[in-house]
């Protein structure tokens, strides 16, 4: 695994979209959706877990269902994805 692999708010965006089934992804490009949570997104713990799940056979990396469901916003899921990747070197 490369250690330049990070996943940017946008990254997670167009993942959680497209597990959720969503025909257009709320504004990727938007950076201030870090903090928003994510329920106010339109995305529940299914969606969040089915992303989660996507990202984990991606990248070859676990997530813990425990920290997952920890996750409120873009940010701390992002932080989560982005410490797990940066283990795999």
């Amino acid at each position: 695994m490369s250690q330049s692999v990070r996943l940017s708010v946008p990254d997670l965006m167009t993942i959680l979209a497209t597990c959720a089934g969503a025909a257009e992804p709320v504004d990727a490009a938007a950076e201030d959706l870090g903090e928003v949570p994510l329920a106010d997104l339109g995305y529940d713990s299914l969606a969040l877990l089915e992303a989660s799940s996507a990202v984990e056979r991606r990248f070859g990396i676990s997530l813990p269902e425990e920290e997952v469901a920890e996750v409120r916003t873009l940010n701390q899921l992002g932080d989560l994805v982005n410490d797990r990747l940066a283990q795999v070197r």
